[in-house]
């Protein structure tokens, strides 16, 4: 074997599989790193929220909790932001942590 074969077949196949396999990977890997820490960070400031504040105060729960997921640097379009609260405090209240008084009115 050469090392021309080398340089020629071998190191392009080695720099194929890392562009095909590796890298869109860990893309991957990380895009759902990065997705479970803003849910769980998320989670955890609308379960705060809701025990902290009392019914019929939706939009001052939900501006804490805006700011509390920027306090920790979660940086999230607005409106990808807004979708998941609001579906975090709708799956509370179908597990009864929530009460039907709680409606967010949307912030902007």
């Amino acid at each position: 074997m050469s090392i021309e074969l080398l340089e020629s077949i071998i190191i392009p196949v080695i720099g194929a599989l890392l562009t095909i396999v590796v890298i869109p990977y860990l893309r991957e890997v990380t895009t759902e790193k990065q997705r479970n820490k803003v849910m769980f960070w998320v989670e955890t400031a609308v379960m705060v929220a809701e025990k902290r504040f009392g019914p019929d105060t939706g939009r001052r729960k939900k501006e804490w909790v805006l700011a509390f997921l920027k306090q920790r640097g979660i940086k999230v379009k607005a409106e990808e932001l807004d979708t998941i609260i609001d579906a975090m405090v709708e799956g509370l209240y179908n597990l009864g942590g929530g009460t039907d008084d709680d409606e967010i009115p949307d912030t902007e």
